[in-house]
C-alpha cells in the first residue's frame, strides 16, 4: 500500500480526489493516522428492545460499506 507521494506545489481540495493514493498514505504524508475501533460510551440502565439485533446489523453494514467504498475508489466510479 505505501507508495511515495509526490504532490504539486499548490493544489485544491478537489485535487485530492483525482489522485490515485490510498487515504492512509495521504494521512501519513500530512502527519495524521486513522484507527478503526469501537467507542466506549456511557452505559444506560434502561432496557432497550432490539439493541442486540441493531448492534449485529450495524457491524454487518459497516463491513459492507468499507468494502463498497474500496471498490468504488479503485474502479474510479465516484
Amino acid at each position: 500500500m505505501s507508495q511515495k507521494i509526490e504532490l504539486p506545489e499548490s493544489c485544491n481540495f478537489s485535487d485530492y480526489f483525482q489522485w490515485n493514493y490510498y487515504s492512509e498514505d495521504l494521512l501519513e504524508y500530512f502527519g495524521y493516522g486513522f484507527a478503526s475501533k469501537e467507542l466506549v460510551l456511557p452505559q444506560s440502565q434502561q432496557q432497550l428492545e432490539g439493541l442486540s439485533s441493531l448492534d449485529l446489523r450495524l457491524d454487518s453494514e459497516e463491513a459492507f460499506l468499507i468494502s463498497r467504498s474500496i471498490t468504488i475508489w479503485r474502479d474510479g466510479s465516484f
